[in-house]
């Protein structure tokens, strides 16, 4: 039995592939459990054990994307280390953020613990893009990172599981976890920074905004992927926000501790987690553009079903579909772009990808949590939420060319 689900999951990757596989693979495991907190458990933990303010909630959704938009300017900053420890660096400081999170009481300053530290988780992402084209081989690099996001998944509905278990018998449970958890993280991040890698010393290969920016004149094919990417992430980022006060809120959804970890931290991760690695032999078969577009409609139904009838089967239908889709939509957001860089330029497209990305989710929880709270109802607003996705996806099969793939040096 367990040699039939190995085979499932991953058919062709094996543990013994190189140490960089293996280091990256470990760290991966610690970020699911970091997804777990900042997506699901933070907002658990404000909600129904610290009582906070609903709009605080937008907050600790807009830390991974602050993230991102200050990633430009440590690329920029950092760009001649070798990209495995500028990548894993600001995770260490980021578990020490969130173990100083489970020691406080106070809303306020667990929000600002909890939004430092998925400051930090985010800031170095462009270096992951750069750092999985340098250790994998195109031919499989889409195998092998899904098979690393799809563990990460499953750690990721582990932790759910467990942290939103014990806030429903204990709502200060927390208190313990979450340093046990930094504990966890910041070894897994100590290995990554053990990775032996090099990255050219071409200053082409430094990170300008000013150069990225001139992408958009220059490269018009990705100038309409972006722009049909923000209007994707601004409302699939905007409906999270506002799903997480509509599950946690006493007057709309008002599930249980262990029910909101189900619908938010358990469920989308378990189907992201199963369909990986459909998703990565799709991704390595079809073209950006359409896989996109796939991924997109997917996370649109989704987002359909979620209020219907304010019931709890329709959101785990939601939850189900929308899981789904964020899968594919995760790998295309990690390593989707490099169909469109050229050759040692990786940094300078995935850093104007995360800065466009950062922007967005800065303000997208904010207009979600906004919406919700000005009165406008909750299916109404999944409904123009589902509509817009299903718009970008079809305007991006209409205006964006198939990039032509790069063969591998």
């Amino acid at each position: 039995m367990l040699k039939m689900l190995r085979s499932f999951m991953s058919p062709a990757v094996s543990w013994r592939q190189s140490p960089a596989f293996r280091r990256d693979f470990r760290h991966q495991l610690g970020l699911g459990i970091a997804q777990a907190i900042y997506t699901s458990i933070a907002s658990i933990v404000l909600l129904q054990s610290l009582g906070g303010e609903p709009f605080l909630v937008a907050y600790l959704q807009a830390g991974i994307m602050a993230g991102l938009l200050a990633s430009p300017f440590y690329v920029r900053l950092l760009h001649r280390q070798t990209p495995a420890k500028a990548y894993a660096t600001p995770h260490l400081a980021a578990w020490v953020c969130f173990g100083i999170a489970g020691l406080v009481s106070d809303a306020h300053w667990f929000t600002t613990m909890i939004f430092a530290g998925s400051v930090l988780f985010s800031i170095s992402t462009p270096f992951q893009t750069v750092l999985y084209e340098v250790i994998y081989q195109k031919s499989i690099r889409g195998k092998l990172v899904s098979f690393a996001k799809q563990w990460q998944m499953f750690l990721m509905m582990a932790a759910s599981w467990v942290l939103g278990s014990s806030l429903e018998h204990d709502s200060e449970s927390y208190r313990l976890l979450l340093p046990i958890a930094a504990c966890l993280g910041i070894l897994s991040a100590l290995g990554t920074r053990r990775i032996v890698c090099q990255i050219p010393t071409d200053p082409k290969t430094s990170f300008s905004l000013r150069a990225a920016l001139s992408l958009l004149r220059h490269d018009r094919n990705f100038t309409w992927f972006m722009l049909l990417q923000f209007g994707l992430g601004l409302s699939n980022l905007a409906g999270v926000a506002a799903l997480q006060v509509y599950i946690n809120g006493s007057q709309y959804l008002a599930a249980t501790p262990q029910q909101a970890a189900l619908l938010t931290g358990v469920i989308p991760p378990l189907f992201m987690f199963f369909s990986f690695q459909i998703w990565g032999r799709i991704f390595d078969r079809v073209n950006i553009v359409t896989y996109r577009a796939l991924a997109s409609l997917t996370m649109a139904i989704g987002f359909v079903l979620y209020p219907l009838k304010q019931s709890l089967a329709a959101a785990f239908a939601g939850a189900i579909i929308w899981g789904i889709g964020r899968s594919g939509g995760q790998l295309a957001w990690s390593i989707g772009v490099l169909s469109f860089a050229r050759h040692g330029q990786a940094a300078t497209y995935m850093g104007l990808h995360t800065f466009l990305t950062g922007i967005r989710g800065v303000l997208a929880p904010f207009i979600g949590v906004w919406c919700l709270s000005s009165g406008l109802p909750a299916q109404h607003l999944c409904w123009l939420i589902a509509g817009a996705i299903a718009a970008t996806a079809m305007l991006n099969l209409v205006l964006v060319k198939n990039p032509e793939y790069l063969e591998d040096p």
